[in-house]
């Protein structure tokens, strides 16, 4: 993507990962390899011996949740090619981002028919939503059945219970 197009968590990670980039090339110097070098510095990341400036770089270019995930060399040796592979692209060191996945077209018409107060089943749904929409893709009963256990209980129930039944799902104030 173009460096504008980053949000702010990429280009935080990407600047964290040129950073350690950075570090492990000035300690490949001393050392002499590059490869020893991404050893020694996972060595040191794990000892707690780097500088903290550089430790916390490393914990952002990570940009994976929890304190117990660590870098590896195979991930420095991944970073470090892509970074040469493309000189000329200063993002390819930004994570990808991944947006979170549209719902389904059926799924709204199944809400509909689903929100009712007689408790219909995952088959009657599709019966249903399949006379009022006789154009729209459906999915098998027990991708239904699957969609409707992960919602949450206020949006499972509204429409089939009343307000009065539907006040022990909600958070207490």
């Amino acid at each position: 993507p173009a460096p504008a197009e980053l949000r702010d968590w990429q280009r935080e990670t990407l600047t964290a990962r040129a950073i350690v980039l950075a570090h492990v090339r000035q300690m490949a110097e001393t050392c002499g390899s590059i490869l020893r070098a991404e050893a020694m510095f996972v060595e040191a990341l794990t000892a707690g011996t780097l500088p903290p400036v550089i430790a916390q770089a490393a914990r952002t270019a990570n940009a994976k949740a929890g304190a117990s995930r660590t870098l590896s060399a195979v991930t420095l040796r991944r970073w470090r090619t892509s970074a040469a592979k493309a000189p000329e692209a200063p993002t390819v060191l930004a994570p990808k981002h991944t947006a979170a996945p549209a719902a389904p077209a059926w799924l709204e018409p199944v809400l509909a028919a689903y929100a009712h107060p007689t408790e219909r089943t995952a088959a009657e749904l599709l019966e249903i939503v399949a006379e009022r929409h006789p154009g729209l893709a459906l999915p098998a009963v027990r991708t239904v059945q699957r969609t409707l256990a992960n919602l949450g209980p206020l949006a499972r129930n509204a429409g089939r219970l009343s307000a009065r039944e539907l006040k022990k799902y909600r958070a207490f104030v």
